[in-house]
């Protein structure tokens, strides 16, 4: 258009050149079908989300290494979620999001592309069952669901680096998650799980840092009646005709379990629960057999318990056993003529 002027210009000169010189340009066809595009208006962000899923952004990465990925990000919280799947039919998108609704909650707003997945019958169904808004972005302009799409490209940018085979995509995946989420965002400077729970998950970092003294420790032996070494007590046993035998506590092993030594002499562990105090002046029976008893080895580091002695399990004659009566055994007739020996 600025052109023509200046070439009309430089030959002759009427009232309204310049108005009529950009009507002409302005009605042909020909100069619009090919004119460049708009000048970009300032980037329109959406609202911010008050709570974790408020509004979710979906997307589809893939094929991408033989496999599709269902990708799910908060929009709060940046908070990731990413299945491998086969394909990307509704019925699959389906399953994927019941098990993330059944773990974080109902979304209000789900936000997806133009897929033929996110817009079939069956998919808009589950989503207004579910009293879940859907909204969709604008054709060929994936800047709206950036979220997600930006997901996607991390996603694959780290599965590259990581130079995994198929069978790998699986625990790679996870691990790309897992730091994701612990990392602080870009744009929140909180990490997702922060965000999300309320709290840094833990990670095997967090293995190197020391342990913090807890402000509150339960006093278990407080709580229940203590027991000193030599006490006469009377343990629980449940095999046999006899309820309880009797003994005396030899060392405690734990806050709620000792051991004890029987009458008998045999070694046995037992929880507090199990146990009783006794009069001191209960007789010591030192002849009872106690079959059937988890005895402890006091010979042995490990301190395994003694198998319990065998019974003799056979039947008394008069058993009559059911046995199945046998029958004489004769080759087929095509056999007979070959030597089997």
């Amino acid at each position: 258009m600025a052109k023509m002027k200046g070439l009309a210009r430089g030959i002759c000169w009427w009232p309204g050149i310049d108005a009529d010189i950009e009507n002409t340009a302005k009605k042909c066809v020909s100069c619009n079908l090919v004119r460049n595009n708009p000048k970009q208006v300032e980037k329109h962000i959406w609202e911010p989300a008050d709570q974790p899923f408020h509004r979710v952004h979906a997307d589809f990465a893939g094929p991408f290494m033989g496999k599709y990925f269902f990708i799910l990000v908060d929009s709060y919280s940046k908070y990731p979620f990413t299945y491998v799947v086969n394909d990307i039919t509704a019925k699959t998108t389906i399953k994927v999001c019941r098990e993330i609704f059944a773990a974080f909650g109902l979304p209000k707003v789900f936000v997806t592309d133009n897929g033929s997945t996110f817009h079939s019958r069956e998919f808009q169904n589950f989503l207004k069952q579910n009293g879940v808004s859907s909204k969709f972005t604008a054709p060929y302009n994936p800047s709206t669901n950036g979220q997600a799409e930006r997901f996607v490209q991390t996603l694959k940018k780290s599965l590259l680096s990581t130079r995994c085979t198929n069978n790998e995509i699986d625990q790679n995946v996870q691990k790309i998650l897992m730091k994701y989420r612990i990392m602080p965002h870009n744009v929140t400077q909180v990490s997702p799980s922060k965000l999300m729970f309320g709290r840094q998950i833990r990670s095997r970092l967090d293995s190197f840092l020391p342990d913090k003294e807890q402000d509150h420790v339960v006093n278990f032996e407080k709580e229940c009646v203590e027991f000193q070494r030599g006490d006469r007590v009377q343990c629980r046993i449940y095999v046999g005709k006899n309820k309880w035998t009797f003994g005396k506590i030899s060392k405690r092993t734990g806050r709620l379990h000792y051991e004890i030594t029987l009458d008998n002499g045999k070694i046995c562990r037992r929880h507090i629960n199990q146990m009783m105090k006794c009069h001191r002046n209960v007789p010591v029976q030192s002849d009872v057999e106690l079959d059937h008893f988890d005895y402890v080895n006091p010979e042995s580091d490990s301190n395994e318990p003694i198998q319990p002695r065998q019974e003799n399990l056979q039947e008394p004659e008069h058993v009559t056993q059911n046995v199945r009566p046998r029958r004489n055994v004769r080759f087929p007739q095509y056999l007979q003529d070959y030597d089997l020996n």
